[in-house]
């Protein structure tokens, strides 16, 4: 037993060790309690102030998008423009729609969408409401809205409309929107048909459920995110007063119910009407308030490329105490990591799927990076010296060359025996018995087809051709030196051939001996073979 424990100590501190390495980045400054980020297909970095206002980080620079300040209730501490989630197709089109979700002056919860011209501009006017849910009081009001990966709907995480307890018990409450993880599809709306309902939802043939409803028994639900690669939710569940809570969802397996007012993380809280505890899908990590803290906020799974390392792990934090954690999706591990942050109030991440937080008060937006030591390696498993432990690649790989192994052993015959590996060399061969052979360089010559010039061919793989095989009868025709004009046969037109360069000294097509002049030794050369056919 205590070897375990020692086992599972060692472990938890190397991982602790690693998500040391979290450090901040100062991003950008200068906000009014911002509470979102986001991206919309583009380099652009989106930035929601509580108050009512949209921001837009482009090249350094910051703008406005949208004051919508006219529209939000704000008065509330939980109360103001908490979430923005920007249409699937936005990033195709550069221009179309976001969506938004707010309290609107009356305190309800209020979806709704915005449409972004093809210069750039919103007016307030364009807004579409889509939804809007009564709150009994100004706290618990959820706020986070996206669009998920796989299914492309949007999603809508609301609160049990608030005081303390879930007084009303809306979150177990099948017809009531509020403490739910909504689900919703707005492609195609009008104000007739603000939206529409998802032929899959988990209850929309079961009358006792609002048909909107995708999960149920959340509390408050601040901050939920879909891992962009595999679709699987997030969601960072703020407690009652003892226990803050991590829930996971696969993607696509809706109607879990997340327990709340029935539990509180596993704790039972208020049992009146609950079912067994099978009925319930229990967080997936949970902590108390121990070391002060008080309210957790949802975070992302890093799926970015500039830190290996840090890839699959999720990051979120508490509001309270500063205390900024990893969890490790793989070895299901957390960890405090390198960042001590207070008053975080949302991450975010961008196109390339790296990740921020924001702090409420401060107004600062901080980049997640990560320092610690990258194995490098090479990495392409076709090299020789392929490292299947390295994470990035150091360019340092090496290959064979044409007709060598990695041990430098040559793979592709040295049949000429002239300490050159014949992989596609110029070589001269003869086919016979339907293996090549090497014969006289000046009576044949190799023709290579779908010869394969990476893996260097052996020269069993060469398709051997005669040069010469006037008769066409598949053997190699004997190579008469002295027909100049190679048609077959040692004539005159060969002897005028000679005459004609008679004397040349350099560059000359007619020297037969080869030894740099045409003289009488040329002209001696064909009349000994005069009259001869070549076959």
């Amino acid at each position: 037993m205590h070897r375990f424990i020692l086992i599972i100590f060692a472990f938890l501190s190397s991982v602790g060790l690693k998500s040391q390495t979290l450090q901040p980045q100062l991003f950008a400054s200068g906000f009014n309690e911002p509470v979102v980020i986001t991206h919309a297909g583009d380099d652009r970095i989106f930035v929601v102030e509580q108050p009512g206002i949209i921001k837009v980080i482009e090249n350094g620079s910051t703008s406005t998008l949208l004051n919508m300040t006219q529209l939000v209730g704000s008065s509330g501490n939980e109360q103001g423009l908490l979430g923005l989630a920007f249409h699937p197709d936005f990033a195709v089109n550069g221009y179309g729609y976001f969506f938004v979700n707010y309290t609107n002056n009356n305190g309800a919860t209020t979806i709704s969408r915005f449409t972004v011209a093809s210069n750039g501009t919103v007016s307030i006017n364009s807004e579409l409401i889509v939804l809007v849910i009564a709150q009994p009081f100004s706290n618990h009001n959820g706020g986070d809205i996206a669009f998920s990966p796989v299914d492309g709907y949007l999603y809508i995480g609301t609160g049990d409309g608030g005081s303390g307890g879930d007084p009303y018990a809306n979150s177990q409450n099948t017809q009531s929107l509020l403490g739910k993880m909504l689900r919703i599809d707005v492609n195609g709306i009008s104000n007739s048909s603000p939206y529409f309902i998802p032929s899959d939802n988990p209850f929309v043939n079961n009358s006792s459920y609002a048909p909107e409803i995708w999960s149920l028994g959340l509390r408050n639900p601040w901050r939920f995110s879909f891992d962009r690669d595999s679709g699987n939710m997030w969601i960072g569940d703020v407690g009652q007063n003892a226990m803050e809570e991590i829930d996971f969802e696969l993607a696509g397996n809706g109607g879990e119910n997340y327990g709340w007012r029935c539990y509180e993380g596993t704790n039972s809280y208020n049992s009146s009407g609950c079912g067994g505890s099978s009925s319930y899908t229990f967080p997936i990590h949970q902590y108390n308030h121990n070391n002060g803290g008080c309210s957790v906020t949802g975070g992302y799974i890093y799926r970015g490329n500039q830190y290996p390392n840090f890839v699959g792990n999720y990051v979120f934090a508490d509001f309270c105490s500063a205390d900024f954690w990893m969890y490790d999706s793989n070895t299901q591990s957390v960890s405090l990591t390198g960042i001590n942050a207070l008053y975080v109030s949302t991450f975010g991440e961008d196109n390339s799927g790296e990740l921020y937080y924001a702090e409420l008060y401060s107004g600062n937006i901080y980049k997640i990076t990560d320092t610690s030591v990258v194995y490098t390696g090479c990495t392409d498993s076709t090299a020789c010296n392929y490292d299947s432990n390295a994470i990035s690649d150091d360019g340092s790989c090496t290959y064979a060359d044409f007709g060598y192994d990695c041990d430098g052993i040559c793979t592709a015959g040295d049949l000429d025996e002239d300490g050159i590996c014949d992989a596609c060399e110029t070589m001269e061969y003869i086919v016979v018995d339907c293996e090549c052979e090497l014969m006289d360089p000046l009576t044949y010559t190799v023709f290579f087809f779908d010869v394969d010039e990476v893996n260097c061919v052996t020269i069993e793989d060469c398709y051997c051709e005669c040069l010469n095989d006037i008769n066409g009868d598949g053997v190699c025709d004997t190579l008469c030196s002295e027909d100049l004009n190679s048609d077959g046969s040692v004539s005159v037109a060969d002897l005028l051939l000679v005459l004609s360069e008679f004397g040349c000294s350099s560059s000359c097509a007619n020297d037969i001996n080869l030894d740099g002049y045409v003289t009488v030794e040329d002209l001696l050369l064909v009349l000994s073979v005069f009259g001869d056919i070549c076959e």
